[in-house]
């Protein structure tokens, strides 16, 4: 059986193209081309990864999970979600404004943004409360820190595209739909980012012993000095899988 999504509601944020065009012409709207963390937050809050979020956090979503590591509605969240706003955009014309939208390299809105909140972070505050630390050894710490402290948080569209050919990439609806047709009664996940070794091999046969279905949730990312290259990653698991699981 498939539990509830989280917070009880798997969200879809799509939209059609002529749909988009209209909402964005109903107001006054100032285009931005995103940034590649800022897309990767739209399409895992298009898609319903993010659930149960509509859009970018708003104020009060912030502070609550940078105080008390929840969201309003009390579901536990960790991490803010947020729209960094580029400095070349004043706050009074994004106070003016109802929409952003989402533009690509040709200036065509594929996305949206409806203002409902237009705040500033203390980034020290983020960095102690999320991170632990606010050292620009934090990787973590130093994006914050390099980013605009001006912040714009409200509901998001984003038009239905071709995603890039990830290997073995799927929605959260569609990995639903594949434990349907399993058949099978309990389900376990194991995310990682890292090649498979032992501890992690016997965190999987133990997880076997006790569950019906194992699904491998391999992170990938921007590549770093002394990474490992995500198609190794995905090589060993498969290996696993074909030859020994």
């Amino acid at each position: 059986m498939i539990s509830d999504p989280y917070g009880g509601m798997l969200v879809d944020r799509f939209i059609e193209e002529s749909v988009l065009r209209e909402k964005i012409a109903s107001a006054h709207t100032i285009p931005v081309k995103p940034i590649h963390n800022d897309l990767i937050n739209l399409e895992n809050m298009a898609v319903g990864g993010y659930s149960p979020l509509e859009g970018f956090m708003v104020e009060d979503e912030y502070f609550s999970v940078i105080y008390a590591r929840r969201l309003p509605n009390d579901l536990d969240w960790a991490v803010p979600i947020l729209f960094h706003v580029d400095g070349v955009i004043a706050e009074e014309d994004l106070r003016k404004a109802g929409y952003i939208a989402f533009v690509d390299g040709d200036g065509k809105a594929f996305g949206a943004l409806e203002i409902a909140s237009i705040f500033r972070i203390d980034r020290q505050l983020y960095c102690s409360k999320v991170f632990g630390t606010a050292s620009e050894e934090h990787p973590g710490a130093r994006k914050i820190n390099q980013a605009s402290d001006l912040c714009v948080g409200g509901p998001v569209w984003l038009v239905p595209h071709k995603s890039p050919d990830y290997i073995h990439a799927h929605t959260p609806r569609e990995l639903r739909d594949i434990l349907s047709r399993t058949g099978r009664k309990s389900h376990i996940a194991f995310s990682t980012r890292n090649i498979c070794h032992w501890g992690h091999e016997y965190l999987h046969t133990l997880a076997l012993e006790l569950f019906d279905v194992l699904g491998i949730h391999v992170i990938t990312g921007p590549e770093y000095t002394g990474g490992i290259r995500p198609e190794m990653v995905f090589k060993t698991y498969t290996h696993l899988i074909d030859n020994y699981y």
